[in-house]
């Protein structure tokens, strides 16, 4: 799921069940997007990148 370059400042955790579907075989791109580092980032921190990081590495240069 390519989501780079879409003005994303923040996603939601309630999108979690969408991660969870396309992340093992396809991986999300988040790259370009002007995200906000607060504390309701935290989740993306602890359970969306790490995820794809195992799917691919490369889409988390530029996060």
């Amino acid at each position: 799921m390519d989501l780079s370059e879409n003005g994303l400042s923040r996603i939601s955790e309630k999108l979690e069940s969408v991660w969870n579907g396309t992340l093992p075989e396809y991986g999300i791109n988040l790259q370009g997007n002007p995200f906000n580092c607060d504390c309701r980032a935290e989740w993306m921190l602890k359970k969306l990148l790490p995820q794809i990081s195992e799917v691919n590495r490369k889409l988390l240069i530029d996060l």
